[in-house]
């Protein structure tokens, strides 16, 4: 869902720019209707066939059959080096700019980014693998970064810009005013988890 945030970006580096925003309002409408059928099934079914049980990543919770599972984690390491790659993208050139800036020669452009990526892929996997209470840590993060970039403030921003009437009006504020409850939720259930678990936290556990 946080796909909005590289958009401009996506936009911006297309061989050829779209002569109207409305055709990336349409691809952008697509892709949200195949991430809500898809986040959200999965999350319905784990919860309706493990309960509270369900693990994180509810293919932890799922044993067999071993070649579906198998099947399903290579989806999700093509899932991730793609969406990474997209994500990161707009990173990738901010260092790669206060790098040129400080050396006096600048490298080849194939080595400099080698470099760069590398390094940046490095330190947020170490970072990633360090902290044991990841997963503790994705709720608090969306619900302060995710959940107000993706819904509170789109809604908001229509309403300032676009002045909707009736209908429209009111389908927004029911986003943005139940988005904020979402968040507000998570941000405390996220906190509460943090605290309970953290005697049990190791370092690379």
């Amino acid at each position: 869902f946080g796909g909005q945030a590289v958009i401009p970006e996506i936009q911006a580096t297309l061989a050829r720019p779209p002569r109207s925003p409305f055709s990336m309002m349409k691809a952008i409408g697509v892709s949200y209707v195949v991430v809500f059928l898809t986040y959200y099934s999965v999350g319905i079914s784990g919860f309706a066939a493990f309960g509270k049980s369900v693990e994180p990543d509810v293919l932890l919770s799922i044993r067999r059959p071993q070649v579906l599972v198998d099947i399903a984690d290579v989806m999700v390491v093509l899932h991730v080096a793609a969406g990474y790659q997209v994500f990161a993208m707009p990173l990738f050139d901010v260092f790669e700019g206060v790098v040129l800036r400080r050396l006096s020669k600048a490298p080849r452009p194939v080595i400099l980014r080698l470099g760069v990526r590398s390094l940046f892929v490095f330190v947020t996997t170490f970072i990633a693998v360090l902290l044991p209470f990841f997963d503790d840590l994705m709720g608090l993060i969306a619900s302060i970064g995710l959940m107000p970039i993706t819904f509170i403030l789109p809604s908001l921003l229509w309403i300032s810009s676009r002045r909707p009437e009736g209908f429209e009006l009111w389908v927004n504020v029911v986003i943005a005013g139940g988005s904020s409850l979402l968040a507000l939720v998570a941000f405390v259930g996220s906190v509460r988890n943090i605290i309970h678990d953290a005697s049990e936290y190791d370092a690379f556990d």
